[in-house]
């Protein structure tokens, strides 16, 4: 049996504003016509694009682009941003109908950038600069008119269910890196699979992400529990909604069995990496090999684990693994028009959802399972051959040119597992400079790169979470590079004995590292 899902108006009392009327008779359009598309409202001014962050810091071109999908030119004079950044548009700016403008943090740069050929940014469409920066994490943007009336929002996340943005596309222009852009100019930019990732096109339709129909928008994705023990069942739950209807939503899962890790990416040769340090990753054909992963629906009916029909959340059941075993999946939606949508998205460098069974550190010669995750517990999955090649395979520290760029390449894949969460298909390589490989068969310094969208939540001593989390994890062996103890483990007493002292100091941050 095939439902078919209007979506509701949405009220937000604090939005004084004309855009709720305008969205309301769209979604009343969207209801009555079950179409993905609703008309244009005259004069409906909305954020339709937002470039937060090029791969190329030194070049100023992020922006927020305005579009005016009424039939009438907009008078724009003294709006501005309330939130997210600060900017006042100038007296007399006018945004004709069906047109785009974008507020810049530099106009000049802007031109420089993409005034190139026979395009030219169009000189009164082009305003700024604002004041702060776009975050790259994600924030809420509020446009008000001149009379302080809220005209649009939007709060934009990184990563599912909103696109991932921010670092260098293969396909993309050199120092660009995508933004975000609305699919339609008239579906509701509030609701974050509306939204795709792409080339940016300031001033611009969003030419490559264009449609009527986004397809399924999907988000809440839960499997329960976070961290099943072995031979323990897991739920996956996901809510799908779409206004033409959902024909089947589908799951499919891959099973990696300890001491048989399937990275996505396999490491490049040492060779190969001297001569060309920015080499791109190769893919593993073992990973995405179809053989490897196991297909099963998704049912909103009330059986078989869901918990409510109809309620657009659709429920499997994945069997027991054994323990130390990673169990990745991902899912696909289709509406009734034949139009489908992926979770994770394809510009989501982690690929696909994940979760880890695990037992718990067990007790080791003497040492209780309760000392032993006393202080965090880190795990690392990775294949073996690659924790030998990054450890052994000493890569020279100077090559003709200088420093060896190719010792700062994350070569590696693995998955990283702390307190329940898994970062899947993150990189790795060794840190340190002439020490980085002494010692023999020892501990190594090493550093992790998490994906955008996925970063580090790392907790201090007393379990509370960072305020923020990190994109990179730099860890130290314990001993210095001459293995004589003159610093580094009594170096970082020293700094905890300043902290305590009210000294200030650089703080370190201890944990029980694995690798399954």
């Amino acid at each position: 049996m095939i439902s078919i899902h209007v979506a509701p108006s949405i009220s937000r009392a604090a939005c004084r504003t004309k855009r709720q009327v305008f969205l309301n008779l769209r979604l009343a359009a969207v209801a009555l016509l079950l179409c993905a598309v609703a008309p244009a409202g005259a004069g409906l001014v909305v954020i339709n694009e937002i470039h937060c962050n090029p791969d190329d810091e030194s070049e100023r071109v992020e922006f927020v682009e305005l579009h005016n999908g009424g039939a009438d030119d907009a008078d724009l004079s003294g709006w501005y941003f309330d939130k997210g950044v600060s900017y006042v548009l100038p007296q007399g700016t006018t945004l004709p109908a069906g047109g785009y403008l974008i507020v810049t943090e530099s106009p000049e740069a802007a031109h420089a950038k993409w005034s190139v050929g026979r395009f030219s940014l169009p000189a009164d469409l082009v305003v700024g600069p604002y004041e702060g920066r776009l975050s790259n994490e994600g924030e809420n943007l509020v446009l008000c008119n001149a009379s302080g009336e809220i005209e649009d929002e939007v709060d934009y996340q990184i990563g599912f269910p909103w696109p991932t943005v921010g670092d260098a596309v293969p396909t993309n222009a050199s120092g660009t890196a995508y933004s975000m852009q609305l699919v339609h100019p008239h579906l509701d930019n509030r609701i974050a699979g509306n939204w795709r990732s792409a080339s940016p096109t300031p001033t611009a339709m969003n030419h490559a992400v264009y449609s009527e129909n986004v397809g399924p928008y999907m988000d809440e994705v839960r499997h329960e529990p976070r961290q099943p023990l072995s031979d323990q069942p897991v739920t996956v739950t996901i809510k799908v909604t779409d206004p033409d209807g959902v024909i089947g939503v589908a799951l499919e899962y891959q099973v990696v069995t300890p001491g048989k890790y399937i990275p996505a990416f396999l490491p490049i040769s040492q060779a190969v990496l001297d001569n060309n340090p920015d080499a791109p990753p190769a893919p593993n054909p073992r990973y995405h090999d179809s053989a490897d992963w196991i297909q099963v629906f998704l049912r909103d009916d009330g059986a078989d684990g869901d918990a409510v029909a109809g309620d657009h959340v659709y429920t499997a059941t994945l069997p027991g693994q054994p323990n130390r075993t990673l169990v990745r999946y991902r899912i696909e939606a289709m509406d009734l028009l034949g139009k489908g949508a992926m979770a994770p998205r394809a510009d989501d460098a982690a690929l696909n959802f994940a979760y880890f069974v695990y037992n718990g550190v067990p007790d080791y010669e003497g040492f209780s399972s309760e000392m032993l995750q006393s202080l965090p517990v880190h795990l690392l999955l990775t294949r073996s051959e690659d924790m030998r090649q990054a450890s052994d395979e000493e890569i020279p520290q100077y090559s003709d040119a200088g420093s060896n760029l190719a010792r700062f390449v994350y070569n590696w894949c693995g998955t990283f597992v702390y307190d329940g969460v898994v970062y899947d298909n993150i990189r790795y390589r060794l840190r340190g400079a002439n020490g980085r490989y002494l010692g023999g068969n020892t501990k190594r310094s090493m550093r992790f790169r998490f994906n955008r969208g996925h970063y580090f939540q790392a907790t201090d001593a007393e379990g509370e979470p960072y305020p923020a989390k990190w994109r990179t994890l730099t860890t130290a062996k314990g001993f210095d590079n001459r293995l004589t103890l003159t610093y580094s483990l009594n170096e970082h007493i020293n700094f905890h004995l300043f902290n305590k002292l009210g000294v200030p100091a650089p703080y370190s941050y201890y944990f029980h590292f694995r690798v399954v």
